[in-house]
């Protein structure tokens, strides 16, 4: 393998290489995925072609192959994957170019399409419904009660967010600790729900437990039957409810509870299928732009090469045969003359090269092939 980048996600292990030996990378690369991914086999594992590849990472960092259409963490996984391969050398010109333009591609789709408007999990839908109702969360403090499956997914959107305090409390405080180390938060004990309730401006309320966990009488003896002083946010996105429905009824206290989260998010998640189908039509126009340029490079390349170098080596050979018979020129005419003829060897190859690539674009190999016996181009120019 020439050049090769590793994208990871929680869901995908991907490997892509820029080789001329195919069979022995990809030999490489089932020995090493099925090594080091539990449980994997050799049918776990999916090639794809070149143009395919290409095609895929665009739609990868695009969002467009994601579980959530339209997600935004992607794009910046991408954009890691690439700078890790540079910085380790294993991406060069070519792996470059198309991570390069796959980010590209991932950036423009966002900005012509709203395939990544609009929250479409119940999570993110809570916390920007937090958000938008407080103004911000800088300066807040949010509960967040439960460290299950539905309380990871309040975590991910907060971490997109600048919160002032969050706070974590479970049923067993080693996964609130664990939580809360991840979010940069502090895990709080359940059983003195009360406390963090007083300090409180958002509680987001998510646990498997199948009961309530908030009632009424949580809230009246934490803040009085007057209620908090200041407005308390109670969003509820356990199910079944995990706050009881008369804490609504207490002054200062605003509850949301699941069945709204859902409605907008899976009203978004409806409108970011619909802009998909924009997003891979910019995709697709994209795609043929750089997909001409390497189909013009994999067949014309060597040969514009070839003939680069042989003019390059004929330039040098006559510059300097013509310099030493010149005698008593400063250093300014050397100047003058070095620039006059590579000016000229410029010129004279730009019209051949432009042909050639766009013989290579049309599939006219003849013509490729009639510049090299004509130039007598060989594999050492």
């Amino acid at each position: 393998m020439e050049e090769c980048a590793l994208l990871k996600t929680c869901n995908r292990v991907e490997v892509y290489v820029a080789t001329g030996d195919p069979a022995r990378a990809r030999e490489g690369i089932e020995t090493l995925l099925v090594s080091a991914v539990n449980g994997a086999s050799k049918q776990d594992i999916r090639f794809l072609s070149s143009t395919e590849s290409i095609r895929h990472l665009a739609r990868v960092a695009s969002g467009l192959d994601s579980m959530i259409v339209g997600e935004d963490q992607i794009l910046t996984q991408v954009k890691d994957a690439y700078e890790l391969g540079l910085d380790a050398g294993t991406v060069g010109k070519t792996l470059g170019e198309v991570f390069r333009k796959a980010i590209s591609i991932g950036k423009k789709v966002r900005s012509e399409t709203g395939v990544n408007k609009g929250k479409v999990s119940i999570g993110s839908a809570a916390v920007e419904l937090a958000n938008g109702t407080l103004s911000t969360l800088e300066d807040k403090t949010v509960l967040v009660i439960g460290a299950g499956e539905a309380s990871r997914l309040v975590a991910t959107a907060l971490a997109r967010h600048k919160v002032g305090t969050v706070l974590v409390a479970s049923r067993t405080f080693e996964a609130a600790e664990r939580l809360a180390s991840e979010l940069g938060g502090k895990a709080v004990q359940l059983d003195r729900l009360h406390e963090s309730l007083r300090v409180s401006d958002a509680v987001i309320c998510g646990t498997s437990a199948p009961h309530v966990v908030i009632g009424r009488e949580d809230i009246v003896d934490a803040f009085g039957e007057g209620g908090p002083s200041k407005p308390l946010l109670m969003i509820d996105i356990g199910n079944p409810r995990n706050i009881a429905r008369d804490v609504a009824g207490i002054p200062n206290v605003e509850l949301h509870d699941i069945d709204g989260l859902r409605k907008v998010a899976e009203a978004n998640t409806e409108q970011r299928r619909k802009e998909a189908a924009r997003a891979e039509r910019t995709i697709e126009r994209e795609l043929r732009l750089v997909l001409s340029r390497f189909e013009e490079r994999s067949g014309s390349e060597d040969t514009v090469r070839m003939l680069h170098t042989r003019a390059a080596r004929i330039r040098d050979a006559e510059l300097d045969r013509a310099m030493k018979r010149l005698d008593g020129i400063t250093d300014r005419d050397k100047k003058v003359i070095e620039e006059l003829v590579s000016a000229v060897a410029s010129k004279m190859l730009a019209a051949p090269t432009t042909r050639l690539r766009k013989a290579s674009r049309e599939g006219e190999t003849d013509l490729i092939e009639a510049a090299q016996r004509l130039f007598e181009l060989k594999e050492d120019d």
